[in-house]
């Protein structure tokens, strides 16, 4: 079970799932690295320390009676691949420590900036880009490495002084060393894993990712889309506990781009139990094709109420009409990034 996560709403449950994927693995020669393992406790009144596990007897598989093993008990994160899921703090203090570890070859003549570039890429850089793409840090922490790596060259190149740190990941084009931008790395990192999220090939991703969207948009931002120009003029830092750090930071790089994430697929906004609020305030397409007066919001919570509207109510029906051509011709699944 190493390099996995199984997630049940009571700790008996998690006992029946652990023991069986036990005895399936067993069957293969597999076994768990319990020193390794850890147990997340969701709002729980004062767990213990540590909680026993049933387990497999490796000297005897087939049998019956299973073994416990001791496993730490975890209430602020969870940790999946040796990287502590949505903790930028603990993922930056990692990546600093394999920053001010690397060191480059000491060789009789220095290498040539070509030659330099080359070595951070593959044996820096190789080692810091994987860990951004699964859990990016902060603006201000990926500044304070590509800080540290200017650093490492500056000294190694002996220059007189310290030139600026942006100049290293300027393109040669510009007159720039043309080194890679730990910054534009993280930010990257998180734009493309919003993207991933939203569109996942498996359906209960796609459909966790898309609740935590709608979660943004109607509890956080007033049913307003968070990822489409123009932007909101708040920040979600202080949402950290709610939001993905990723997604927050892919939402302020958008913002930095002028970019957006369009919502292809607006066929919910079809559905009966939607208010007419919610639909002007998320989509401005169909907010600049009706007046709000018009729509008598005072008056009408649902589309569905249009239909039970009296004749005298002053309300043509070429509105309602039009309401349903505008979303339904918005209709195309997926989520696509626009400039």
């Amino acid at each position: 079970m190493d390099d996995s996560q199984i997630f049940r709403h009571s700790l008996t449950y998690i006992h029946k799932a652990c023991l069986l994927l036990e005895r399936f693995q067993a069957a293969y020669g597999w076994a768990t690295r319990w020193d390794k393992s850890e147990l997340l406790a969701l709002n729980v009144f004062d767990p213990p320390d540590f909680l026993d596990m049933p387990s497999i007897d490796p000297t005897n598989p087939s049998a019956i009676t299973p073994i416990e093993h001791p496993v730490h008990v975890v209430t602020k994160h969870t940790e999946f691949l040796r990287v502590r899921v949505n903790d930028p703090e603990h993922q930056y203090q990692h990546l600093d420590g394999i920053v001010s570890s690397f060191q480059l070859p000491d060789l009789p003549t220095r290498l040539p900036l070509t030659a330099l570039r080359r070595l951070i890429s593959q044996t820096l850089i190789s080692r810091i880009r994987p860990r951004l793409a699964f859990q990016p840090i902060t603006a201000a922490q990926a500044h304070k490495l590509d800080l540290r790596v200017a650093h490492i060259v500056h000294h190694y190149l002996r220059f007189p002084f310290p030139f600026h740190s942006g100049l290293l990941s300027l393109p040669l084009a510009l007159f720039g060393l043309d080194f890679p931008s730990i910054t534009r790395l993280n930010a990257a990192a998180a734009i493309v894993g919003l993207q991933r999220d939203l569109n996942h090939p498996i359906k209960s991703f796609r459909e966790m990712a898309r609740i935590t969207l709608t979660d943004w948009s109607c509890v956080l931002n007033s049913c307003r889309y968070p990822l489409a120009k123009p932007y909101p003029q708040r920040s979600f830092v202080h949402a950290r506990k709610k939001l993905p750090w990723a997604w927050i930071l892919a939402h302020k790089t958008l913002q930095a781009l002028d970019s957006s994430f369009v919502p292809t697929d607006q066929s919910s906004l079809l559905h009966g139990e939607i208010g007419i609020s919610h639909i002007l305030n998320s989509s401005s397409t169909v907010a600049s094709c009706f007046p709000t007066a018009a729509l008598g919001l005072q008056m009408i919570l649902h589309p569905a109420s249009i239909l039970r509207l009296p004749m005298t109510y002053d309300l043509p029906c070429l509105l309602l009409h039009r309401l349903c051509d505008v979303i339904s011709h918005s209709y195309y699944p997926g989520w696509k990034i626009y400039h």
